[in-house]
């Protein structure tokens, strides 16, 4: 980052603004090319994923650890409805005994307790069923969705599968799942960025990636086809722009494929954690960076999280 006093000797201005300082933090992300999350107490503002390798792993014990207290409660409270049950049909036995013997005030009590033990196992399984069934399926389809890394890749890697069995029926981990490619990208990104640099006074310009250096015949310009952007920064050098124009070069054609998911919900998926989709044999099956996490809890849908992700096509990267 460029130091106060050189940039305040090269350009400066007064202004009076008012931000919260999350939206300064995240502007300052955005300029920087870093990502800025929130995890636990810890305030996180470092590169984005595709400039260093990842350091948070998916802590797949945590999810299975809580997969097996859900599975260990929902468990006992199906055993506690199962001796109730048994009890009621012991009091329906003590009942039909003090019929027999002509007995009615005891099986009227025989009933009564048959009935209250049948009332009690049904409320404790609707009760289990409210607090353990759903969340059971939801980490079953979460620790199933979460594959292995490959070796010597990146060991954080969420995986969205589509498998179609052998009688053609599809079925997934995710409950929606949208695919969208922007074509105006796929045929080609050229950065233009232009500065000024006061000391000494003079343009710059840097293009990524580099043009041609004539017009090729039936071409309106040096790049082509190409959907060319122009970037007006002051205060850069040349190193410092042809970087800029490198790293707007990757957040525009990281727009080129984008994949939009709602599915059960969980604390796993992070915004350092690569999203890689597999299983539909089309060209979207590939890593995708984390764009955007939405978790929301409600009685209807339960526990959920829409994700949005976004990647260029590796057969759409440009030469230098």
């Amino acid at each position: 980052m460029t130091k106060a006093g050189s940039l305040y000797a090269y350009d400066h201005v007064r202004m009076v603004d008012q931000r919260s300082e999350w939206d300064l933090l995240t502007w300052l992300a955005s300029e920087e090319g870093f990502i800025c999350y929130v995890k636990g107490q810890e305030l996180h503002f470092e590169p984005r994923q595709e400039d260093t390798l990842p350091v948070v792993p998916v802590d797949k014990a945590a999810l299975q650890k809580e997969f097996d207290e859900v599975s260990a409660a929902w468990r006992a409270e199906q055993e506690k409805a199962k001796v109730l049950n048994k009890a009621a049909l012991a009091d329906s036995d003590a009942k039909d005994a003090a019929v027999a013997a002509g007995d009615d005030a005891a099986a009227a009590a025989a009933q009564q307790a048959g009935l209250a033990k049948v009332a009690e196992a049904t409320a404790t399984l609707d009760r289990a069923r409210g607090l353990y069934k759903k969340r059971y399926h939801d980490l079953n389809e979460q620790l199933s969705g979460i594959s292995s890394a490959p070796v010597g890749g990146p060991s954080n890697v969420y995986e969205l599968r589509w498998v179609v069995d052998d009688q053609g029926n599809p079925s997934a981990n995710v409950r929606d799942l949208r695919l969208s490619r922007s074509l105006t990208v796929a045929k080609g990104v050229t950065v233009v960025v232009r500065s000024w640099h006061l000391k000494p006074s003079n343009r710059i310009t840097a293009y990524y990636p580099s043009r041609g250096k004539t017009i090729q015949p039936g071409k309106a310009s040096p790049f082509g086809n190409q959907q060319i952007y122009t970037f007006n920064r002051g205060g850069m050098d040349q190193d410092r722009a042809n970087t800029f124009a490198q790293r707007m070069h990757r957040e525009i054609t990281q727009h080129e494929m984008k994949l939009r998911a709602r599915l059960p919900a969980d604390n796993v998926l992070t915004q350092t954690t690569l999203v890689r989709l597999t299983g539909t044999g089309t060209a979207f099956d590939q890593d995708y960076y984390v764009d955007g996490i939405t978790r929301q809890m409600s009685l209807e849908d339960g526990y959920v999280m829409d994700i949005s992700a976004k990647n260029h096509n590796p057969d759409s990267v440009p030469p230098l």
